[in-house]
């Protein structure tokens, strides 16, 4: 019996793998579309297995379940990218809707014992935090939009077929392999470093909440094994809300060189913060570990290493 993780060898995915391992000894298949180079030490390779395949093909999905036996799934891959999913919906339609479909009917075809859905806070839009799993979906662009269709699928899946599926909503998720997407205000961070300034005319006052990579992780490795919840929605995330001035203070106190101005109001993101966490901290025992100034620290060292 194995794991699959769909978009695994993403900063997201590879990191939920180790952090599986370190609990216990399961196989896992990484299954992606374009695999990113992972380093594997000898003991993980006994483990981990990397597959290419692609979310859109059902037939692929199934001949790699079948074949590495697996019985529990976790369905990260996806077009992240907020300007990509805008700039051609057609394509986020048919990873983000049609990929997540796929992956609903694998659990149905093969009685998948557990299936999470990496969904995002991106579904609430803007709204007042706290933001709990009880508030309305808000869509606030294409690519929020298409998690909202993910999570309806999946869950009509469950109340039609039964299967056993979760939904994990991350929200802003940072650290070492992280993809710098410009609407992610924690490209600044990547600037200082570079020494290069970032100029904002805005924005200064919107607030956010980051979660580190192992945070995101940890939450999604708890639903994978919590034997039992009254919920089957659960928000992963810091928890905190920052603005983006106090998110500047903490990149400054640590280059204190760094050049960045930003303009005071809201940035006209479409999203709200923080998510309530109250759920997963009583039902999945989840606490988030790394602030927001030890997680940029650690990724400000992650960078120098890594030019």
């Amino acid at each position: 019996m194995a794991i699959l993780i769909t978009g695994g060898t993403g900063f997201v995915g590879f990191t939920l793998a180790l952090e599986i391992l370190k609990r216990e000894k399961e196989q896992i298949v990484l299954f992606d579309v374009h695999p990113l180079k992972v380093n594997l030490s000898e003991q993980h390779k006994k483990y981990i297995d990397v597959v290419l395949g692609d979310i859109r093909n059902l037939n692929n999905l199934l001949e790699t379940c079948k074949n590495f036996e697996i019985n529990k799934i976790v369905h990260l891959a996806a077009i992240a990218n907020v300007d990509i999913a805008e700039k051609n919906p057609s394509r986020a339609y048919e990873v983000n809707v049609g990929g997540t479909s796929n992956i609903c009917e694998i659990s149905r075809k093969l009685n998948i014992e557990k299936t999470i859905f990496i969904s995002s806070g991106a579904v609430y839009g803007k709204q007042s935090g706290p933001i709990s799993e009880n508030s309305k979906y808000n869509s606030g662009d294409f690519y929020s939009a298409t998690k909202i269709m993910g999570e309806t699928i999946g869950l009509q899946y469950v109340k039609s077929y039964g299967i056993n599926l979760f939904i994990n909503r991350l929200y802003f998720i940072y650290g070492p392999r992280m993809f710098f997407e410009p609407l992610n205000p924690l490209f600044i961070v990547k600037n200082a470093v570079e020494r290069k300034p970032s100029v904002f005319e805005r924005g200064g006052d919107q607030l956010w909440d980051f979660t580190y990579v192992t945070d995101a992780a940890y939450g999604v490795e708890l639903t994978l094994f919590k034997e039992k919840t009254q919920h089957r929605i659960f928000n992963i995330s810091s928890g905190h809300a920052y603005t983006f001035y106090q998110v500047a203070e903490m990149v400054k106190k640590q280059i204190p060189k760094a050049q960045i101005k930003i303009g005071p109001g809201d940035a006209g993101i479409p999203r709200g913060a923080p998510l309530d966490i109250s759920r997963a901290k009583k039902e999945l025992g989840y606490e988030p570990k790394v602030s927001l100034e030890e997680g940029i620290k650690r990724l400000i060292t992650w960078l120098k290493d890594n030019k």
